[in-house]
């Protein structure tokens, strides 16, 4: 089959990829991003996105509570069992406990945090039956693992004495690991005054007041009934899982004919314990007996069960003495005892002199204690005398953990401490601790935790964090909240935390650089899956068991390109490396991959990789790929593909322009346009309808060939120039006639210039001479199928 296009020679005519390093499998770090800026908050139905987050996350037996706004304020929960994020105390909820009742808006939420990841609030209160007697409660988390929150006090709540009801509370309250409050309150009622109103409340065991003010009312343990409780200092009471409660009181003992005498005590109750455990009137364990305790206003704290370990700091002085040491102490079941004192020498590094700080401590549940100190003694310097310091009283162990100026795993080069911040505890006596760093010029901090496999870097500023799938952002600041809030709000030992006793895990809110936020929870011991590699292609994974197919389908050798992508994806925590890949097989130079990366892929990253298929001969192409990497997984995947002969591409063409029957011939000519289907194939036109442009000499891209004369005098020149469709298989042959007749062309004697457009098409000029004696000259492009 041939086509032709004829020109006459006297007519003129013109025819498209801190993060943390990797760890070992055994004890490495597991991050879970608990909730991020532009989450769908849980509520309210519908959907709306956390915008912000504060203060620092929470973490708890089975949950994690951090507050979140949305764009209101709340504090939600992640039920770690079934993995649902849930909402607690937010804005305008309806508590239980109050029928009819809702909470404000978010000013009006002043929060107290306890262990296993507790909250109250105290909120205004505003609905159906409320008035100006109750409209001020003590909120709550339904509890344990319930969505939701309820009143956990309220205004007007009955006391059991008289018709005395609670009336209102004072800053301070105490949260214990149930959800249940302890705090100071006042009566409201028949013959209430300011020298009885003042009391101290559990809501522990149905919500009585625990200690009452004024003579006679609540009888001192061990001392006369003429001494009587004349008020109770605010924001220190303590309360454990047993509802056991601390406070500092203080008392008055009326002697007729001479003055009273006012002393200060510390006081536990609840589960049926009544004591004193110490007072201005005790001599202080460790100190001579000249020095007795002044019972100031600091933090207490307490371990759980019915028998607490009790821990409080205090400085004793002596009558008519400056020196006033230091220290911690000890309480359960009535025997005091020292924990450490200023002056006290370390047993571990043996002979540094440790002084405490009291302002706060922590104290986990087997009773270790952990402070802040200064510290004195052979090689301290300025640059080294802080550090953080553990005593264990039941072992009489003082030990200095970490120092000012100390290097730290993970810290950047050059850098050394410089503070820290209060460490949390846990069970085993491991810390969490915050360090701040700095090289003397630049300055940073980090979060640090002690793991059976030794000191970790959780997180630290300038670093990187990452969730599985997605790009590593880098970290502006971090909270962490190691076990309290202050040294005015007394907390027991199982104190607030993001350090967990039980689990060893850590949780922490980020901000990054970018702007955005995050909830993260992080496994400090965990047992990392490894590397695993699965290759998927378009969706669907190939198998591994060399049965895995790409086929390509059809392309025209030299001609078209086909392409498909294989994505590569770690579903192991571990980092996944040693990926290598090989090419097998006759044809397979017919089948490239571009460029892939043979770096390492984290845990739920992917890496594409693009497959092209591009024939260099026609019929059946096969080859292979093998990819293997560190996890042994082997993928040997069949390459399949069929390279089109020049009649099958033009048919190809001619379908897919919608042409059928006799209009799809070759050599037909559908639209009555004079230019038949494989001219138009040839010359990259309009296949689906009449076209019978002509190409622009120099700069088209498609149309009939341009067929002109150049020149005068003796040389005159027959220009051709025509795009070709590469590697079509078709044949182009330009002719010449001095007559027309079918048999007087003859192919052109002069080499073409041959010029690419693009991967599927180039332009051809040839510039024929004339001969001398030829008075008259056609020119052609024949096309033909081989």
């Amino acid at each position: 089959m041939k086509s032709t296009r004829n020109m006459g020679l006297k007519l003129v005519a013109t025819f498209l990829a801190v993060a943390i390093a990797p760890l070992a499998a055994a004890g490495g770090l597991r991050f879970i991003r608990i909730a991020n800026t532009g989450d769908l908050a849980p509520i309210p139905e519908g959907g709306a996105s956390f915008q912000s987050f504060a203060d620092a996350p929470l973490i708890g037996d089975g949950k994690i509570l951090f507050r979140g706004r949305f764009p209101l304020d709340g504090y939600f929960f992640l039920d770690e069992a079934t993995g649902t994020l849930m909402a607690g105390i937010t804005a305008g909820a309806n508590p239980d406990g109050g029928p009819g009742t809702s909470l404000p808006l978010v000013s009006s939420f002043t929060p107290y945090y306890g262990p296993n990841a507790t909250v109250v609030v105290t909120a205004s209160l505003q609905g159906v039956a409320v008035t100006s007697d109750n409209n001020y409660a003590m909120v709550g988390l339904r509890y344990p693992n319930l969505p939701g929150c309820r009143i956990v006090a309220r205004e007007g709540d009955y006391s059991g004495i008289s018709d005395w009801k609670l009336s209102d509370w004072w800053p301070g309250i105490n949260v214990n690991a149930w959800n249940y409050a302890s705090f100071n309150g006042g009566f409201t009622g028949t013959g209430v005054d300011n020298g009885n109103r003042d009391n101290v409340w559990s809501t522990h065991s149905g919500g009585r007041p625990l200690f009452r003010q004024g003579q006679g009312n609540d009888p001192v343990p061990g001392y006369p009934s003429n001494t009587y409780f004349v008020g109770f200092n605010r924001g220190v009471n303590a309360m454990n899982d047993f509802g056991i409660t601390t406070v500092f009181a203080t008392t008055y003992t009326s002697v007729q004919g001479t003055p009273g005498t006012h002393i200060r005590h510390l006081m536990i109750r609840g589960q049926g314990m009544n004591s004193e455990m110490a007072s201005t009137n005790t001599s202080a364990p460790g100190l001579h007996p000249l020095f007795r305790f002044r019972m100031l206003k600091a933090p207490v704290r307490l371990t759980s069960g019915s028998n607490p370990l009790v821990v409080f700091p205090d400085d004793p002085r002596a009558d008519g003495s400056e020196s006033r040491p230091v220290g911690f102490w000890a309480w359960r079941a009535g025997v005091l005892s020292k924990v450490v004192i200023s002056g006290d020498v370390a047993t571990s590094p043996a002979g540094l002199v440790v002084n405490p700080d009291i302002s706060d401590f922590t104290l986990n549940s087997m009773g270790w204690v952990a402070f802040e100190a200064s510290l004195s003694g052979l090689g301290t310097t300025a640059a080294n005398d802080a550090g953080i310091v553990v005593a264990n009283p039941q072992e009489s162990r003082l030990q200095v953990r970490y120092r000012e100026g100390d290097i730290l795993v993970g810290m950047p080069t050059g850098h050394g401490v410089t503070s820290f911040e209060l460490p949390g505890l846990d069970e085993n006596g491991r810390l969490a601790f915050v360090a701040n760093y700095s090289d003397g010029v630049s300055a940073g901090s980090g979060l640090w935790v002690e793991t059976p496999d030794g000191l970790r870097l959780i997180c630290r500023t300038g670093g990187t964090l990452k969730a599985p799938g997605e790009p590593p952002r880098t970290v502006n600041s971090f909270a962490f909240q190691p076990g309290s809030h202050g040294s005015d709000i007394g907390m027991n030992g199982t104190s607030p935390s993001g350090w967990s006793m039980a689990s060893g895990a850590v949780a922490m809110r980020v901000s990054y650089t970018d702007g955005s936020q995050a909830v993260w929870k992080v496994e400090t011991n965990a047992n990392l899956s490894p590397p695993q590699l699965v290759v998927s292609s378009d969706g669907e994974l190939l198998p591994s068991d060399g049965t895995a197919l790409l086929d390509f389908g059809e392309a025209v050798p030299g001609l078209s390109t086909i392409v498909r992508r294989i994505t590569l994806t770690n579903l192991g925590e571990l980092p996944l490396t040693g990926i290598s890949f090989a090419k097998l097989g006759e044809a397979i130079e017919d089948f490239m991959i571009d460029a892939p990366d043979l770096g390492s892929l984290e845990y739920g990253d992917s890496r594409e990789w693009v497959l092209r298929f591009a024939p260099t001969v026609s019929g059946p192409r096969a080859g292979s790929l093998r990819i293997e990497s560190q996890s042994g997984e082997v993928f040997d995947i069949t390459l399949s593909g069929v390279g089109l002969t020049g009649e099958a591409a033009l048919s190809m063409a001619i379908s897919s322009a919608g042409l059928t029957g006799e209009a799809a011939l070759p050599s037909a000519i559908p639209f009555n346009d004079g230019v038949d289907n494989l001219l138009k194939y040839a010359f990259n036109m309009n296949l689906a309808g009449s076209d019978v442009s002509g190409m622009e000499p120099g700069s088209g891209t498609s149309g009939l060939p341009s067929i002109t004369t150049t020149g005068s005098g003796e040389i005159t020149l027959l220009c051709v120039e025509f795009v070709r469709r590469k590697g079509s298989g078709l044949v182009y042959s330009p002719q010449k006639s001095s007559t027309l007749t079918p048999d007087s062309f003859s192919p052109f004697t002069v080499s073409p210039i041959v010029t690419s457009i693009d991967d599927q098409w180039e332009r051809v000029n040839y510039d024929e001479p004339i001969g001398d004696t030829e008075t008259t000259c056609f020119g052609r492009v024949e096309v033909s199928l081989p």
